[in-house]
C-alpha cells in the first residue's frame, strides 16, 4: 500500500470518527426531574424532639414520553401562646418538565421548586411585635443538549427579606446566591445558598449523561443550642435533572463502517510487504 493511500485511508477515518453528524444523528434517551418545596428534619435527643416535615407539593417525571408538571398550594399556620400569637402564610410550589420524545436533536429537562410570598408575624396583646417577609426562595436547575453536548445549569431567584420590629425602622435584606455560596458558618449552623452538585460525563462507551441537584437554601445543624445538643437540617427549593443521550444506530453504523476500512487497510498493507 502506498503511503497515499494509507493517508486517505487515516482521513476517512478521521473524519468518521472526529467529524461524524454525532450532534445531527443522536438521541436524547431519557430524562427525569424531581423538585420539592421546603423539608425541616430536626432532633433534640434530650427534649425529646424529633421533627421530620414537609414537603407540602413535591413532582417527579421521567421521559419519554415528555411531561409537564405543575403545583401549588397557599397554606398558612398559627399558634395561639401564653405571651405571643404566631402566624405563617406561604406560597409553596413546584414545576417540572422534558421534551425527551425519543427523536433526534436537542432536548431540555428542567425542575423549579420553592416558596413564595412567605409572612411571619408575632403578636402580643392585639399588638404586632415583629413581621418578616420573604418575596420568594425559589431554585431552578437544567440539564440541555445532545449527545456530545450535554450541560447542565441552575439557577436561585433573587431573595428578599423584610423585617419588621415595632417602633424601629425596616431592614430589608436582598441577595441572589452565586453557586454554593456559604452565607454562615458559626461551627454549629451553616447554611449554604445556590448549593450545586453538578455530574456530567461525556461520551464514554457511546453514552452520554448530565445531573444537577440544587437546593436553593440549605440549613445544616450539628452542635449545642440554647445549650440543647441539636442535630437537623433544612432545605427550601430543591429541584433535580438529568438526561442521557446516545449516537443513533446509524452513527455506530459509520463508526463501525470506517474502523473496517482501516482494519482492511492494514491487512492489505501487511500482505503487500
Amino acid at each position: 500500500m502506498t503511503r497515499s493511500r494509507i493517508l486517505r485511508g487515516a482521513a476517512l477515518l478521521a473524519a468518521l470518527l472526529f467529524g461524524g453528524p454525532f450532534a445531527a444523528d443522536a438521541t436524547v434517551i431519557s430524562g427525569a426531574s424531581s423538585a420539592f418545596d421546603a423539608t425541616v428534619v430536626l432532633q433534640i435527643p434530650d427534649l425529646a424532639v424529633d421533627v421530620d416535615e414537609g414537603p407540602v407539593t413535591s413532582l417527579s417525571g421521567s421521559a419519554p414520553p415528555p411531561y409537564s408538571l405543575s403545583d401549588s398550594e397557599t397554606t398558612g399556620f398559627s399558634q395561639n401562646g401564653v405571651l405571643f400569637d404566631a402566624e405563617l402564610t406561604a406560597t409553596f410550589s413546584t414545576a417540572i418538565s422534558s421534551d425527551v420524545d425519543g427523536a433526534a436533536g436537542t432536548r431540555t429537562t428542567d425542575a423549579e421548586g420553592g416558596i413564595s410570598d412567605v409572612t411571619i408575624t408575632f403578636t402580643a396583646f392585639s399588638t404586632e411585635l415583629l413581621r418578616v417577609e420573604i418575596s420568594q426562595i425559589i431554585g431552578s436547575a437544567s440539564v440541555t443538549g445532545d449527545f456530545g453536548s450535554l450541560s447542565a445549569s441552575g439557577s436561585v431567584a433573587p431573595i428578599e427579606v423584610t423585617v419588621t420590629v415595632a417602633g424601629w425602622s425596616p431592614w430589608v435584606y436582598s441577595l441572589t446566591p452565586t453557586p454554593n455560596q456559604e452565607l454562615l458558618d458559626n461551627g454549629v449552623v451553616r447554611i449554604v445558598g445556590n448549593e450545586q452538585i453538578v455530574t456530567c460525563s461525556g461520551p464514554v462507551g457511546g453514552t452520554d449523561t448530565c445531573q444537577i441537584e440544587l437546593n436553593a437554601l440549605h440549613v445544616y445543624i450539628d452542635g449545642p443550642v440554647l445549650g440543647h445538643y441539636t442535630l437537623g437540617e433544612a432545605i427550601v427549593g430543591h429541584a433535580f435533572a438529568t438526561m442521557t443521550a446516545v449516537p443513533e444506530p446509524g452513527t455506530l453504523a459509520l463508526l463501525g463502517f470506517g474502523l473496517a476500512l482501516a482494519a482492511a487497510a492494514r491487512r492489505r498493507g501487511t500482505s503487500g510487504r
